[in-house]
């Protein structure tokens, strides 16, 4: 791999032998390295074994997986290997994936890279937040609200609903039609409401 090929990678990567020992870096590994307080970048640079690095750490249970994780994909235990980790710095949140791959010469080895995954996760964080505000503002609703499927049947129900039908859960009449919790008087009304939302 030539050093301007790697360089122009955004990816932090790192070539390492089939014993772990770094061979080949590329400028965002080093640059990546001095953002994040190393100040000695050649105690994780070329020359320097990497597995030795982790090793030091171990008792850290990501560092650990990390460490078995490459080592799996050395022996060819693993084809590849992934592992999403938070990598935050003094003035912000970042999350990073690493992964790592055999490299295909003739002594074997392998190649890490670490990419930023700092956007997709803070997506899927405030996705979870909103679901999650969502979700309490369905509990703590005091009017009864039903999820129904396409076809009318009972898919969730909120405290509020399960209290006005006496019940402590939804396993009694999940699954079932909602025309079948109503007072029979209202029965009609339910088949024109539920012909309308269908489109029927």
């Amino acid at each position: 791999i030539t050093r301007g090929a790697l360089d122009s990678l955004g990816a932090q990567i790192a070539v390492i032998d089939q014993k772990g020992k770094i061979i080949q870096v590329n400028k965002a590994w080093t640059e990546f390295a001095s953002q994040n307080g190393i100040h000695n970048t050649s105690s994780v640079g070329e020359g320097v074994n990497y597995l030795t690095v982790l090793k030091k750490s171990i008792k850290d249970p990501d560092v650990k997986i990390i460490y078995e994780g490459i080592k799996d994909v050395l022996s060819g235990k693993k084809e590849k290997f992934g592992f999403e980790y938070p990598c935050h710095s003094v003035t912000q949140e970042r999350w990073y994936l690493m992964t790592v791959h055999p490299f295909q010469g003739d002594e074997g080895g392998a190649v890490i890279s670490h990419t930023n995954i700092t956007d997709r996760v803070k997506a899927e964080l405030s996705l979870r937040s909103s679901e999650e505000y969502n979700r309490t503002l369905v509990d703590n609703s005091p009017d009864r609200l039903i999820v129904l499927d396409t076809k009318g049947h009972i898919q969730s129900i909120n405290p509020a609903g399960l209290r006005s039908l006496n019940l402590e859960n939804i396993d009694s009449i999940k699954g079932k039609p909602w025309i079948d919790i109503w007072d029979p008087r209202y029965k009609t009304k339910i088949k024109t409401v539920l012909k309308q939302v269908q489109g029927g």
